[in-house]
């Protein structure tokens, strides 16, 4: 009697199961936050926290070219493991892929891959944390004040391969993803009111202490002034007005607080509105994205 009750709070009792063993992967930046102009440089690391035997990876990511030139190809770096065989297919270092046009076009977002096996046992991985390969970047002007973002397995499903960690018998171990991203300043945002006689706010985003000027105009352009950045409005009409200057705020965020003039003339026209940050000499001069809205 004791043995059968026994057996049926077995039967009754709920199944423990446990967790799958995996392994994680992360993006890891040299800075948050780089400076149009300045290089910075992206790892990806595996987590393994269970201690698993690791032989291989393939790592698909995406990331954007508009406002991050590829310095230099995915490369190994000292502290990378699983190093016995390494490749990469990274536009401008790598031909992109006939079935998935965008992801190599050096437009917009574009895609990366990598890949790399131990080939040996003795080079095969079971440690906390590895460094499996490192990019090079330089940060371009800045288009928006979104940040950009840098994400694994963006690209898997129009390239045809994921991202896989796999053990020693070809099992994929793959656990979660930790993805980053970038801020490049100066960059410039415009929140409010835009109608005639309406608050508006600017909030530029800079180093504390770079020296700005924020102006505007209506008349748009785009003028490539070398190392400055894009202009992308027409400095010589009358329109053109200078708003403010000063130094940036020790908290990375300036605020610049602007009435529209409650002049007839100006309902239905586009502002356009960049900063230039840096003296030319501690820091370069560089300009801002554009920021635009009409006023109504």
């Amino acid at each position: 009697m004791r043995t059968s009750f026994l057996l049926v709070l077995f039967a009754l009792a709920p199944v423990t199961v446990l967790p799958a063993q995996t392994a994680d992967l992360r993006l890891e930046l040299s800075a948050t936050t780089a400076r149009s102009g300045d290089p910075v440089t992206l790892d990806v690391y595996v987590d393994n926290p269970n201690a698993l035997l690791l032989a291989g990876y393939q790592i698909m990511l995406g990331w954007d070219t508009d406002m991050l030139d590829m310095a230099g190809p995915p490369a190994l770096t000292p502290n990378s493991v699983l190093t016995d065989l390494f490749s990469t297919n990274a536009p401008p270092f790598g031909s992109g892929w006939s079935s998935c046009p965008s992801a190599g076009d050096d437009v917009g977002r574009e895609a990366l891959f990598a890949l790399s096996v131990a080939l040996s046992t003795s080079n095969q991985f079971n440690g906390a944390t590895g460094n499996l390969f490192q990019v090079p970047f330089t940060a371009g002007q800045a288009g928006t004040e979104i940040l950009n973002a840098f994400t694994l397995d963006e690209f898997s499903s129009c390239i045809g391969q994921r991202t896989i960690v796999a053990d020693p018998t070809g099992n994929d171990v793959t656990g979660s993803f930790t993805d980053t991203s970038l801020e490049i300043t100066p960059n410039l945002a415009v929140s409010g009111s835009f109608t005639l006689g309406g608050s508006i706010v600017f909030d530029l985003h800079e180093q504390g202490g770079i020296s700005w000027a924020l102006a505007v105009s209506l008349v748009p352009a785009t003028v490539d002034l070398g190392s400055l950045g894009m202009l992308y409005f027409d400095h010589q009409t009358a329109s053109f007005t200078v708003l403010g200057s000063g130094l940036a705020d020790p908290s990375g965020s300036t605020l610049v607080p602007v009435a529209i003039p409650s002049l007839p003339m100006l309902s239905g026209r586009t502002v356009y509105a960049q900063a230039l940050t840096g003296d030319g000499a501690t820091f370069a001069r560089k300009l801002s994205n554009l920021a635009s809205f009409v006023i109504q």
